[in-house]
């Protein structure tokens, strides 16, 4: 599976697996707004990372954005 994971997407599994649970969060923050009320470490928790730390700096990573930038952002959309 590894290899597969390698060969087509260009990435580790390990990568492979956290930006999918980073792209569950984004969905879930823009489709949940009670899901925005969360801890990031709860936030970090639900998407099946270890620490808040790893969640923000895999969110970072992927997004650009630390997560309670985006949240905030999110919920300022909303108001706007």
């Amino acid at each position: 599976m590894s290899k597969i994971i390698n060969h087509y997407q260009k990435k580790t599994f390990t990568y492979y697996i956290n930006d999918l649970r980073i792209d569950y969060v984004v969905n879930r923050l823009k489709e949940d707004i009670s899901f925005r009320k969360y801890t990031i470490e709860a936030i970090g928790k639900e998407a099946g990372f270890k620490t808040s730390r790893a969640f923000s700096e895999g969110f970072k990573k992927k997004t650009g954005l630390y997560p309670s930038y985006f949240i905030s952002k999110l919920n300022s959309d909303i108001y706007n």
